[in-house]
């Protein structure tokens, strides 16, 4: 469908064009000249190597501006787009196409993310201006035993680092029954449709087989063996790497706070306020579906 070409292409350039700026950013803080900047210098001895940096470093930030501006225009263009499929699209292949432009734009940032991270360290080497370390954005608390570098590197990386997503293959049969239903209204061949079948089927298989990447692994083995729990900083990039013991005993000072209040329940057979809540949902759920408001579909992937 043209719209739903038109509508990843403009996400793909919204995700490239984020991902350049945070390129030339961190080209910005390690002080390092991209090569689209680099220009010959005249040897009449009229240009002095400090001056050449400073025009080199202004034309990087005039970069960033124009990168930014560029931004908002792209953000809008997505958003036409985006209004775009909602009217065209059938309702019931939402769900797919959200799914699959987020796949795809996973991708497409993991991509340009090893790309620019491959010109940053050459263009570092070459320049000789160290990049920015996350070394120190791990930190230990009151640990006997130092963790190993592989541990250490590892939750460098951050808690937003690409992982693999869990993957559930009943979602995805939900909504291809959903297609399938619509391919069979709109007297879509047979051929098509058990191919459909036959490429979502080997799909999900090739899914299960994935396997997050070793270090990951062996990381969340090391922290498990050890009773330890690797805790995001609250404010700030970093991570804290602790003892469960030490974590259970801060967050029960923090609970035990006079704007914090226990949940009580009042009788012994009483039902718990998340519990109550669940009901609530699928009661008015189960509602708009028998008012033909909302599909059995969605019905299954909004019912706690």
């Amino acid at each position: 469908m043209k719209q739903y070409h038109n509508y990843l292409r403009a996400i793909n350039k919204l995700q490239v064009n984020s991902l350049r700026i945070k390129f030339l950013e961190n080209c910005k803080q390690a002080n390092i000249i991209p090569h689209f900047l680099k220009f010959r210098v005249p040897t009449n001895g009229c240009f002095d190597d400090n001056s050449v940096k400073l025009f080199q470093r202004n034309l990087l930030q005039k970069e960033i501006i124009r990168a930014k501006g560029d931004h908002k225009n792209k953000l809008l263009k997505l958003g036409e787009r985006r209004n775009d499929i909602k009217s065209k699209a059938p309702t019931n292949t939402l769900p797919s196409i959200i799914l699959y432009s987020r796949i795809n734009k996973n991708k497409v940032h993991r991509e340009q993310t090893r790309t620019h991270n491959k010109k940053l360290e050459a263009l570092a080497a070459e320049q000789e201006h160290p990049l920015f370390s996350v070394d120190n954005t791990v930190v230990t608390y009151e640990l006997e035993n130092t963790p190993p570098e592989y541990v250490m590197k590892t939750l460098a990386l951050g808690p937003k680092n690409a992982v693999l997503d869990q993957f559930d293959p009943k979602d995805i049969l939900a909504e291809l029954d959903g297609l399938l239903e619509h391919c069979k209204n709109n007297e879509v061949s047979n051929e098509i449709i058990t191919d459909i079948n036959v490429k979502t089927l080997n799909y999900i298989k090739k899914c299960k087989r994935m396997k997050s990447s070793r270090n990951i692994i062996l990381t969340k083995k090391y922290l498990k063996d050890n009773n330890l729990l690797a805790i995001p900083f609250d404010k700030g990039v970093g991570i804290c790497i602790m003892s469960k013991e030490q974590y259970e005993t801060k967050l029960d000072a923090i609970i035990n706070l006079p704007q914090f209040e226990e949940v009580v329940v009042t009788r012994k057979n009483g039902k718990h306020p998340v519990l109550k809540e669940e009901e609530r949902i699928v009661t008015t759920l189960k509602s708009l579906k028998g008012n033909n408001k909302i599909s059995k579909e969605l019905y299954k992937k909004l019912k706690p």
